[in-house]
């Protein structure tokens, strides 16, 4: 199968703005592009390496993983944990398959995993787009000590914005290409991702708050 085929009948544009007429229209191909599974990859890579240099800093590392803040060893790092990405999307798509049993939908690997994949490169492309442009304003991935800027300000709730609208991209999926009872599904799909989401964020921020004023 043409590597290009999963969208022959859709467009990522449709993903966003009507993921249900999206899954509708490209489901029932086996194969995703590859740069479906790269933009996925390296989006986790690049929040697992923004995560690592945040750990650091807040326990007074930085310093000593100096090569991961600069952008070539940034970018470098990011790229080899696409590897970890794929695990992820793999791991992700199981566990997608168990919510949709417990929503009372048939199991179908095939289907959760492009499910799981499709809502995920929401996030991962903003995630990619705001480092590229971090990349060209800023002299070093993690700057503790830099006041807050508007293109930061902004990226940061563009991300937060995408990781919200992917749980809805998901959701719009399970609806439009699989048996799951709707009400089970707004629960396991959308409810309860939500609540998740939010309680990880205001627990992380707790942390980082307590960390600062400690």
């Amino acid at each position: 199968m043409h590597p290009d085929s999963t969208l022959s009948k859709g467009s990522i544009t449709d993903l966003v703005l009507n993921p249900a007429a999206f899954f509708r229209s490209t489901y029932g191909q086996q194969d995703a592009p590859a740069w479906v599974f790269l933009v996925f990859g390296l989006g986790y890579g690049i929040d697992k390496v923004d995560q690592r240099l945040v750990k650091y800093d807040l326990q007074g590392k930085l310093d000593q993983i100096d090569f991961l803040n600069y952008w070539s060893g940034f970018w470098l790092i990011s790229s080899i944990d696409i590897i970890g990405g794929y695990i992820v999307y793999l791991i992700g798509g199981w566990f997608y398959n168990v919510r949709l049993k417990w929503a009372n939908g048939s199991s179908d690997f095939t289907k959760s995993r492009y499910l799981y994949l499709y809502s995920g490169i929401i996030s991962s492309s903003v995630i990619i787009l705001s480092a590229l442009i971090e990349t060209c304003i800023q002299k070093r991935p993690y700057e503790p000590d830099a006041d807050t800027t508007v293109v930061s300000l902004a990226t940061f709730v563009a991300i937060l914005t995408a990781v919200y609208y992917s749980v809805y991209v998901s959701y719009q999926g399970v609806l439009a290409v699989t048996d799951a009872d709707p009400k089970k599904a707004r629960i396991w799909f959308f409810y309860l991702p939500i609540l998740i989401y939010t309680l990880s964020y205001i627990a992380i921020f707790g942390v980082i708050i307590s960390m600062l004023i400690s």
